[in-house]
């Protein structure tokens, strides 16, 4: 140190020498994600002897919620699988659950809930949309968990009870949710956004939907072409939302047992 230095050291007047930039520090790494940025994850609702609401077809035949759900499901994962995204359903066809052989035969009965919240849950994936259908209303309904928010954002619980599985996505499932809305609106459709305590919703690990298709304008939920502008809408939110969806501070996955 020169005598300069030192004098000036001695009475506090020496300033710290200036950082190389090429020396700082960078920060540290984001934690990964553990979603699956690639895969969409659908449920439609019922199937096999569970057929759910009885409604009336376009030509004013009577269908069942079930075979909507079903049909919803072929035409999202048509548009999700055009824009590069992998899908996994519950139920690809009345005779076959998401990961089961098909058989051809008409199955017996559908995946519980608890069952459907499993499979998403196995796969962590980005988006997780049950499907259902109904006769009254009108538009289409986008209903998240009315589960309580935790008391801290950054202090997820890492043990969460099955039902209460939903709790730590609650804010990034109100921010898909608010996506999806936007699109369906801008396609010149309807759209209604609530809260209800809704089995898989509550135990479902990962950003979660339910999409319920209500008629509209003289549509019948079972219409193609009303179900067609619903699922290129739905398929144009998750593209945006494939890139802002992350995990909780903990992830709760693999801890949440039924």
């Amino acid at each position: 140190m020169t005598p300069l230095a030192r004098h000036l050291a001695l009475f506090g007047l020496l300033l710290p020498a200036a950082q190389d930039p090429q020396q700082t520090p960078t920060p540290p790494p984001a934690p990964r994600s553990t979603l699956n940025h690639a895969l969409v994850f659908l449920d439609p609702a019922h199937g096999g002897d569970d057929a759910g609401a009885p409604l009336l077809s376009p030509a004013g035949e009577p269908i069942f919620e079930k075979d909507i759900t079903l049909a919803l499901a072929g035409r999202l994962r048509s548009q999700l699988s055009a824009l590069g995204l992998t899908v996994l359903s519950t139920r690809d066809t009345e005779a076959q659950a998401a990961g089961a052989p098909s058989t051809g035969a008409i199955s017996p009965s559908a995946p519980t809930p608890d069952q459907r919240a499993g499979q998403a849950n196995h796969v962590h994936p980005f988006a997780c949309i049950v499907l259902h259908a109904t006769g009254t209303g009108s538009g289409v309904h986008l209903i998240t968990s009315a589960l309580p928010l935790p008391h801290s954002s950054d202090a997820v619980p890492t043990l969460l009870a099955w039902d209460a599985a939903q709790a730590g996505f609650l804010q990034q499932s109100d921010r898909l949710a608010a996506e999806i809305s936007t699109a369906i609106a801008r396609a010149g459709l309807p759209v209604h956004t609530s809260r209800a305590t809704i089995r898989p919703l509550d135990s479902l690990t990962c950003p979660a939907v339910l999409l319920e298709l209500a008629p509209t304008r003289g549509l019948s939920p079972a219409d193609s072409g009303y179900q067609a502008r619903v699922a290129q809408s739905v398929a144009t939110a998750l593209l945006f939302w494939r890139g802002h969806a992350d995990p909780p501070a903990a992830d709760p996955a693999a801890a949440a047992q039924p």
